[in-house]
């Protein structure tokens, strides 16, 4: 059974996203985890630097409570959603859902201490990072309009923003392929990422690959999120059990 998780992060496709001085967000924190750990300095510091968060959540919130930490210089963090209300909306967002409102963590409350103001910037979209020698220099980006409910640039609202280190918390795509095809089950794109390929009659079980050289195919069941892609944790949990009771079905337990 695999229960990975939704390992593979969304990559941000815009010149320059290869530049050094880009990293995702879950090497920056592991990097920062493991020097506290380790009592020595992180393999990936912001210490003095100008640093954008790209992509909110808790892993946002985190890039930026742990950059101003570590001494930056500046921290911003840019939304590609607009602003959402203070309140959930009465149509569009019923409960059980997570609330769509507006969450302030201890990340923007630290930067707001320590700088003055929120650090995040809603409806932006990056369109370029800028070099200086192969390293980042900072950010071309611009405005969008939400206002009939989808993304539009606003003419002439694109500018430059300096940074010399830019943390993607873009969420994840799904799980990573090679989870997968190192037991031989196969992979279908999906939505910038890949998803297993079910078996037909089965919610779980993992059709087996057809390409040559692959290991050899051992029943396999995905669940969770390196199913489904990323998702709450009680969803997740639910999915194992549904998982755990179909196994259990095909051993005849």
């Amino acid at each position: 059974m695999v229960a990975a998780g939704a390992g593979e992060p969304r990559a941000l496709k815009v010149p320059g996203a290869d530049l050094s001085g880009v990293h995702f967000a879950v090497d920056f924190l592991t990097s920062a985890t493991m020097a506290v750990l380790g009592g020595k300095d992180p393999e990936i510091s912001a210490a003095g630097l100008d640093v954008v968060v790209i992509g909110g959540g808790d892993t946002g919130t985190d890039c930026v409570a742990t950059s101003l930490r570590q001494g930056a210089k500046s921290v911003r963090q840019f939304e590609f959603l607009p602003e959402p209300g203070e309140t959930r909306e009465a149509v569009g967002n019923p409960w059980p859902e997570y609330p769509s409102v507006k969450k302030t963590d201890y990340g923007q409350q630290e930067a707001e201490a320590l700088q003055g103001s929120d650090p995040r910037s809603w409806a932006v979209d990056t369109l370029e990072v800028r070099s200086d020698d192969g390293a980042v220099s900072g950010l071309h980006v611009v405005s969008l309009d939400w206002s009939d409910g989808s993304p539009k640039r606003i003419e002439g609202s694109d500018r430059e923003i300096p940074a010399q280190l830019v943390l993607l918390a873009m969420g994840f795509t799904g799980p990573r392929a090679d989870v997968y095809t190192s037991l031989g089950a196969k992979v279908v794109e999906f939505r910038g990422g890949v998803r297993p390929q079910l078996a037909d009659g089965t919610e779980y079980r993992v059709v087996a690959s057809t390409k040559k050289g692959v290991a050899a195919q051992v029943p396999t069941f995905a669940t969770g999120d390196a199913r489904n892609g990323s998702t709450l944790v009680v969803t997740a949990m639910a999915d194992g059990l549904a998982c755990a009771a179909e196994v259990a079905s095909e051993l005849h337990l």
